[in-house]
This record gives C-alpha cells, sequence and structure tokens, in this order.
C-alpha cells in the first residue's frame, strides 16, 4: 500500500517546541562554548533562485505573495500557504531554491576568536540555532549534547581541528542520506506501481523542463518525473 502521509496539529506543535528547543540550546552554548559550539546553520538563498522562485509562484496564479514576503522566516511563509492545494508544491520548490543547511563550528568574536562566519539559519530567521532535540538518529545532536552536559560541569572545549573535521564529515554523510532516501522512494515507488500495473491519479505539473517534467502526485504526496 502507498498513501500520503497524514499530518497532525499535534504534529505541528511538537515542531515548534524542538524549534524552540534547539534555539535555546544555541544560544547558551555561545556563551559557553564560545570556541567550538555545533551549529545548524543556513546561508541565504542566491536572488537569481528566489527570482525564479517568485516568478513561478506568479505563473500558478494561485498565490499572492505577500508583500516583503523574502523577509519573513520560512515558517511563517509556508504557514500562510496551508490548506490550500498548491501547498506541498510551493514547499517543494521553496526548498530547492534555498542553500543546503549544514553544521558547523566556530571561534566567537566577542570571545576573542578569529572566526567571523555568520552561523545563522535563513529559512528559520535565527541567529543562532543547533540541532538538539534528536540524538537518537543524527550524531551532530549528541556532540551538542556532550557540549550541554560539559558546559553544566564549566568545562569548556578548545577549538579543535579534529572537531571541525568531524562535522564536516557529518554534512557529507547528511547529504548521502539525503540521496538514498530519495532513492529509496523511487525504487519503491516505481516497484508498487508495477505491481499495481496501472495506476490512475491526478498531479500538478511542478516543473517543465526540455525532455522532462516533474509532477507531484496528490495522492500519494511525492514528486516524480517523466
Amino acid at each position: 500500500e502507498c498513501y500520503k502521509k497524514p499530518t497532525y496539529q499535534t504534529g505541528h506543535l511538537i515542531e515548534e517546541l524542538m524549534l524552540l528547543a534547539n534555539r535555546t540550546v544555541a544560544e547558551y552554548l555561545v556563551k559557553k562554548q564560545p570556541n567550538a559550539a555545533v551549529f545548524r546553520t543556513q546561508d541565504a538563498p542566491l536572488p537569481a533562485k528566489m527570482e525564479k522562485f517568485e516568478e513561478f509562484c506568479q505563473d500558478v496564479e494561485l498565490l499572492q505573495l505577500p508583500k516583503e514576503w523574502m523577509h519573513l522566516p520560512a515558517t511563517e511563509f509556508l504557514a500562510s500557504l496551508q490548506g490550500t492545494r498548491m501547498e506541498p508544491v510551493i514547499c517543494e520548490r521553496l526548498i530547492k531554491s534555498m542553500e543546503r543547511a549544514m553544521y558547523q563550528t566556530f571561534a566567537s568574536p566577542s570571545q576573542g576568536g578569529s572566526s567571523t562566519r555568520d552561523v545563522s539559519h535563513f529559512a528559520l530567521n535565527m541567529k543562532h540555532y543547533s540541532h538538539f532535540t534528536s540524538p537518537i538518529r543524527r550524531y551532530p545532536d549528541l556532540l551538542v549534547h556532550r557540549q550541554v552536559r560539559d558546559s553544566l560541569d564549566n568545562i569548556e572545549w578548545p577549538a579543535d581541528k579534529k572537531l571541525t573535521d568531524l562535522v564536516n564529515k557529518c554534512v557529507a554523510q547528511e547529504k548521502r542520506a539525503d540521496d538514498a532516501s530519495q532513492n529509496s522512494t523511487n525504487l519503491f515507488f516505481s516497484g508498487y506501481i508495477k505491481y499495481r500495473n496501472e495506476v490512475l491519479t491526478t498531479a500538478i505539473v511542478s516543473e517543465v523542463q526540455s525532455r522532462r517534467l516533474i509532477l507531484y502526485l496528490e495522492e500519494f504526496g511525492t514528486s516524480h518525473e517523466v
């Protein structure tokens, strides 16, 4: 059986609480671990990509972008689409238009460090953000838990190339995991279509390319190319 995973208000509430927990921990580590705090960061998107996204929204004629929409947190912008038929398509296109989020560690200039890198998270509109709430499935969360534990004992982690290399490896492994997840979805959906022999469903054309179409299949909550 293949179907779209339902969403509930309780799920959204839990997500909001997780965001608050992650931000609170990040702000705590800025003070307690100025040379080694592990952040979840995201750069601002390239203007050309966002202009293309805005053109797409105007083309579908089903979405009126609010004034100064690019300065809204992504979560607030997406909330304005909730319940509309185009919501999943717009969300997918917006994510593709943004820069990839990653993990970074740095020495805070306010604490005498030499790094001036921006560790803010663009989509969440947060100056400091970490991944803290899922140590059972993400290794960077486990690192953050260890930093919080040591911070409570007033143990400060030094700036360490090994930690930087480890964080960079986590970024690379995350990319591999995402690719594997997408390939797995494509594989099992193809198997489902083969098993059913024929599937009649509705779809939204989310992108037109020179040799293919990207379709969002509403019944299954997934996109595929034809």
